[in-house]
């Protein structure tokens, strides 16, 4: 009797933990789904009108492509970069020396000539004066930092989209600051669409940037590369809003390349 009894109590012990068990499997399955997939706040204008607008991508300089090379200001097609050799004075007065062997003859107005050809610039740098320095009959093409190409194509928050449900007007500086610090120039010229690139990364409140990653590749490593260094070097970014109730942000921005 008390053997039966006591096989009862272990099935039910073991009937009783293996439910547990489950238990605690299932319910941490719900709550790891609801923590990923859950509803999650997407910042944008909640009163913004679809097809009322057009994509707008702000720059800091003028869009033209710009040169690897030393800056120069002065516009000009040519691609040297060595130094363009001057051009001779026209206003040169050169005085003819008198032939030795010539006959003297006698003058009151006769004037003694100089030794050396005289110029209106007398000092030449020693710069100049190298006689090992490379000239060019071109000069050099322009070199500015206020040419240079940003990223063609869209920047947007989450699924690419404007619209969302609060801070739409930190989420469009936050596309503005990032846009202009998105380069194109590195990436193939032969290279016209491309999917979507989006980059994850956590705001502090202070407005700190930290754990960029790419969490979907475009297919090209420099597309990559350029859109994850567009939001390093837009770090710092605004701080948080106010009323936003957690001390960091997750991010993703998502790069679509259009030539």
């Amino acid at each position: 009797m008390s053997t039966t009894v006591q096989r009862e109590e272990n099935l039910k012990t073991g009937a009783a933990a293996s439910f547990a068990l489950h238990a605690v499997i299932v319910g941490f399955a719900i709550f790891w789904g609801y923590v990923n997939f859950g509803p999650r706040d997407v910042w944008g204008d909640p009163n913004a009108i679809p097809g009322a607008g057009f994509a707008v991508t702000p720059v800091d300089r003028i869009p033209l492509p710009s040169r690897n090379a030393r800056p120069n200001p002065k516009a000009d097609d040519s691609e040297s970069e060595v130094e363009k050799a001057e051009k001779k004075d026209r206003d040169r007065d050169k005085v003819r020396k008198e032939d030795p062997d010539a006959v003297a003859l006698n003058s009151k107005d006769k004037r003694r000539p100089n030794e050396r050809q005289t110029s209106r610039y007398q000092y030449r740098s020693s710069e100049e004066l190298r006689k090992n320095q490379l000239r060019t009959t071109v000069p050099q093409a322009m070199s500015n930092p206020l040419y240079g190409t940003v990223g063609a194509g869209g920047v947007g928050v989450g699924t690419g989209t404007p619209f969302g449900n609060r801070f739409g007007a930190y989420a469009d500086l936050l596309r503005r600051r990032i846009s202009e610090k998105w380069r194109t120039n590195d990436v193939d010229p032969m290279a016209r669409n491309a999917k979507p690139a989006i980059v994850s990364f956590d705001i502090l409140r202070n407005g700190e940037v930290r754990y960029v990653k790419i969490v979907q590749s475009s297919g090209i490593a420099t597309l990559d590369y350029s859109a994850r260094r567009a939001v390093i070097e837009a770090a710092p970014l605004p701080e948080l809003p106010r009323e936003f109730d957690r001390d960091s942000a997750n991010v993703e921005f998502t790069f679509q390349l259009q030539r």
